[in-house]
């Protein structure tokens, strides 16, 4: 009696440990199937998402509004020739600071630097051979253009060239100094920050890397109006957008940036 007891006591406790076992499996299971719960008070997926995007379209604007405004209206109405040196350098300088401001104070949120690409990258084999090839990339229009004897910023007219020289010479040494620097540190920092980080970046966590490339390029050519800078700014964008997808990190597109307009710089001196 007391052994059949003991076997009928074991049955019950396995068949009960049984039916526990389904009951949590089935809970979880159900969990797993609901719909996650949106805490009260805090923003869904898509009012972030268009919020991010006017964040970034307000950058972006703002920063080709400002540069207006300096060179076109602001350099005229002290007597400045829109071509001098002096008034290029302080567009680019100016404008850059003036964007700094509200970049740096977002970037000082949790996790930003990261999405923006501002991280560091391990500059091994393979980060150089992807440098490698996106500077022969964005110096394609170039060679063309060396081959025809005219500059990557004037593929064109002797009168846009002369104003190509002008922009070195019209305000003495240290003016074209000062030009130097804003066009070959300067203005690609701040663009590689606006257009790989902050807008390429964002293309990519919503699209195919393809289609985030050619969408950032297509912006970053569109504010280089010169029609014989088009195609120039394109390649450097795709370039540079390829770095930036390949490393996930904006310094070894701004290393490809600063190399294409220092050599482009300097070959409009040699003509």
């Amino acid at each position: 009696d007391r052994l059949r007891y003991r076997r009928l006591r074991d049955r019950g406790h396995r068949h009960r440990d049984r039916r526990m076992t389904s009951r949590l499996a089935h809970r979880h299971q159900r969990k797993k199937q609901a719909p996650a719960a949106v805490p009260s008070g805090k923003p869904t997926a898509g009012p972030r998402l268009v919020w991010r995007g006017l964040v970034i379209a307000a950058l972006l604007l703002g920063h080709q509004f400002i540069l207006t405004l300096i060179h076109y209206l602001g350099g005229p109405a002290l007597g400045i020739d829109p071509t001098a040196a002096g008034l290029n350098a302080a567009t680019i300088i100016g404008a850059a600071a003036i964007i700094a401001l509200p970049v740096g104070i977002d970037l000082r949120r949790q996790h930003r630097r990261e999405a923006v690409g501002l991280v560091p990258v391990a500059w091994d084999a393979r980060t150089i051979r992807i440098v490698a090839a996106a500077l022969l990339i964005s110096q394609l229009p170039l060679a063309i253009l060396a081959l025809q004897g005219a500059t990557i910023w004037q593929a064109g007219g002797q009168a846009q060239l002369g104003i190509g020289r002008s922009m070195l010479s019209s305000s003495g040494p240290v003016a074209a100094f000062a030009l130097g620097i804003a066009v070959v540190l300067i203005a690609p920092v701040i663009e590689e920050i606006l257009y790989r980080g902050y807008l390429l970046g964002a293309l990519a966590r919503h699209t195919h890397s393809v289609v985030s490339v050619l969408i950032a390029s297509l912006c970053f050519m569109l504010i280089h109006a010169e029609p014989a800078n088009l195609i120039a700014s394109l390649c450097l964008g795709v370039a540079t957008g390829i770095c930036r997808i390949s490393t996930r990190s904006v310094w070894p597109g701004l290393a490809v940036h600063i190399a294409n307009n220092a050599f482009g710089l300097w070959y409009l001196t040699q003509l």
